[in-house]
Formats: structure tokens, sequence, C-alpha cells
């Protein structure tokens, strides 16, 4: 059923690449970085983000690694061994991490591995939503990933789940504690979901683009995701982009921003003026459904 919102929301969602170096075991050789580059100098200094190699997933099919912080961008490089028979595709499920218990959107895309051996996979934060989400340290993040056999849909049961691996800061205390901003101007709130509008804001992207940024808390027991219909400006429609993760699992939260891009030329919009905005959530439990509602306000 994922797969099914996947294939919705492929036309508005933001796709990147993690690097994925495939390997003979036991040779580590051979990756190649991503090419994605932020302007933020020495993220990972800023977030105290470090911690000592350490396996945080093994069985008798798949063992996983964290290797090391990625020395440009805040994120992680990891060594998957592949131990079974079977060629494999390893991927985060929803796209990313959870990290203070936020949701964080990263770069991660399926990293293939043959039978019996190895690959290192590089996978990014995106600074962006570090930013919005308000962390300024990483104390813990966690990763929740899946592996599939080749040729299997990703609407299948997985050939093995991978959860709650954890990876812990050595550089913070346990006592640390992320609080997460929520906006003051409730846009939903059903069915234990609830979005609010926290205010105009803007991301570097080829150069600064302005927009909308909401708070979203997925009490539910389903998975959702969140993309934009419409959107325009002084009454004047343009095309939007919807930032998020691939989607909310649930008793989960993180952010949510939708930028405007004119349709003709592609250059991104300036928010000034009434902004109307037309947001869809799709949930795939208990049957899949999409429910449309609209935020008007002042930016």
């Amino acid at each position: 059923m994922k797969k099914i919102i996947c294939a919705v929301l492929m036309t508005t969602m933001l796709f990147c690449f993690a690097a994925c170096g495939k390997q003979e075991a036991p040779h580590t050789e051979g990756n190649s970085s991503s090419e994605v580059v932020y302007e933020t100098e020495d993220l990972n200094k800023t977030l105290d983000f470090d911690f000592d190699e350490q396996v945080i997933y093994e069985s008798k099919n798949i063992r996983v690694t964290a290797l090391s912080v990625l020395s440009i961008n805040p994120g992680i490089q990891f060594k998957i061994e592949n131990l079974s028979d079977q060629t494999l595709s390893v991927a985060p499920e929803n796209n990313g991490f959870i990290v203070n218990g936020l949701v964080v959107e990263s770069n991660a895309s399926p990293c293939r591995i043959e039978p019996h051996a190895e690959a290192n996979m590089e996978i990014q934060m995106l600074e962006h939503f570090l930013r919005f989400s308000g962390i300024e340290k990483v104390q813990n993040v966690v990763m929740n990933w899946r592996a599939d056999t080749e040729g299997a849909s990703f609407s299948d049961p997985p050939f093995e789940s991978l959860h709650d691996m954890k990876l812990a800061s050595k550089t913070l205390g346990d006592d640390f504690t992320q609080e997460f901003k929520t906006g003051e101007k409730v846009v939903y709130e059903k069915d234990g979901v609830r979005i609010t509008y926290i205010g105009k804001d803007a991301y570097e992207q080829n150069g600064t683009v302005d927009c909308m940024l909401f708070s979203v808390e997925n009490n539910s027991d389903r998975d959702i995701s969140l993309f934009a219909n419409k959107i325009s400006v002084d009454g004047k429609a343009y095309r939007s982009d919807t930032q998020q993760n691939d989607g909310y699992a649930p008793k989960t939260k993180g952010v949510l921003f939708v930028a405007a891009f004119a349709a003709d030329s592609g250059e991104e919009v300036r928010f000034s003026g009434k902004a109307s905005l037309e947001l869809s959530l799709v949930s795939a439990k208990p049957s899949l459904t999409r429910e449309a509602f609209t935020f008007e306000t002042t930016v």
C-alpha cells in the first residue's frame, strides 16, 4: 500500500539520491560520495554529532554497521552486509531519520546488494529539515529500514524488517530533550492527526526559496502523507512543491513546508500577500483514502 501512496506523490515530491557503493566482502573501498552539498558550514560540529563505529542491526541475513559521520553534510556512512543467498534491495522506510524524536528528511534511496557482498551507503539529513525542526544538537537517531528481494514490489511484505535501529551520540548526555515547535493556527485536526501553521520561512536551494512552514503530529495508528494540490498568492495560481518525508509513521511528528514556483519559468515565488493552499492527506489504513482541505492566510 506504501507503493500506492508513493505513486500518488511522485509528481510533487522532491527526491535526492544516496551514494551506494557495491563491493564484494570483505573489502570496504569503492563507495562514491553524494553530490548534494549545503551551504551550512561544518554542520556536524555545530550539531555536536559523533559516535563510535557500531553494529546497529544483525540477523542471519543482514548486518548493518554505522561507520562514521559524513565529513561534509550532517549524515552517516553505513556498511550493509548481505549474508543471504539472494540479491537484496535495502532502503529506509519513510525515507528518513527520526532525530531526537522528530522525523527528518534524508537523501536515502534503495541500495542493491548481491548475495554475500557488502555495500557502503551514505545517507544525509537535509539541513533545512534540521533547522526548521529546531534541532541544534543531535542526541539520538532511530532508523526503520526494510530489505526486499530482487523484483519484489514495495507493497509486498518485506524480506526482512530492520526496525528500531538506534544510534546514540557519544558527545551528549542522556538528559537532552528536543522541543517541537508548533504553530498557533490549527489547519487540520482529525482522527489523531494535527497540523498547525507556523509561519513563513525560507531555505537555500539554488538561491533563497520562500516557503510556508507547518508542524505535523501523527498520533494515529496509520501512515500518512501530505502534499499540496494547489497554491495561489494574491489570486494568482502557481505550481506547488511540497517538502516533507515520504510519510509520517504512526506516533511521529515533524515539519512540512510548501514552496511555490511559476508554472512557465520554474522560478520561485516570494510570498507576500494573501496565500491560499489546498493540501491533501493520504492514508493507507484501513483502506487508501485521500482527503483535501484548504488553508488561507496572509504571508
